[in-house]
């Protein structure tokens, strides 16, 4: 059999799993709003999780952060990174609120928000962890409002010691005629990242 590339293999499998996660989480979100929620993935990249020169292509000004620590199978963290101008339309069409409130992000917009991160790290690290058949656990999910958008500012924080991965998810969030930029963020363990490339090596191998 020829040699396996698994970071390549596990970083295509991220992929499927990550997008197959982005369906059920628009799925969750259209019976939750009422109306059709698309997400689609344009692209993902992983990094060094030392890589501080990594920048979302966000509008400027403020940065709205949705993190949840995960524990199990799966440990590390997730994010889903919003600009706060963006946060405040999701929330303003989730809610079927007018223009009136202007720039207003009130208590009920966070609470939208966080939901939205909620099931957008749910439904995504749930896939993963289905697949590899990972028990994970997670934490109340946080929201926080950050500086701009290197990735360095907004997961300094977050990274202990033995973080290594980062994959970085740019999505798309439709709701009627409104697109609005996102991105999904793992932080992944490195004993974590190793026992996956382990598990797939077995998938991969007995495939062959």
């Amino acid at each position: 059999m020829a040699e396996l590339n698994l970071n390549a293999d596990l970083n295509d499998l991220f992929i499927e799993l990550a997008t197959m996660g982005l369906g059920r989480a628009a799925a969750a979100m259209s019976a939750l709003a009422s109306r059709e929620v698309k997400i689609s993935a344009p692209s993902m990249e992983v990094f060094s999780v030392q890589n501080r020169e990594v920048r979302l292509a966000l509008e400027t000004g403020t940065t709205l952060r949705v993190s949840q620590a995960i524990k199990g199978g799966l440990h590390g963290q997730a994010v889903v990174v919003l600009s706060k101008a963006g946060a405040g339309r999701i929330a303003q069409l989730l809610l079927e609120k007018t223009d009136e409130s202007g720039d207003a992000f009130d208590e009920t917009d966070q609470a939208a928000i966080i939901e939205l991160g909620n099931i957008m790290i749910g439904s995504i690290v749930g896939t993963l962890a289905n697949h590899f058949k990972a028990t994970i656990s997670y934490d109340i999910p946080k929201l926080d409002l950050c500086g701009g958008n290197a990735v360095g500012e907004l997961i300094t924080d977050l990274v202990s010691p033995t973080c290594t991965e980062l994959l970085v998810l740019r999505s798309t969030l439709s709701i009627n005629d409104s697109n609005i930029q996102s991105y999904f963020l793992l932080l992944l363990e490195d004993n974590c990242v190793n026992a996956l490339s382990g598990q797939l090596e077995v998938i991969l191998r007995g495939a062959a």
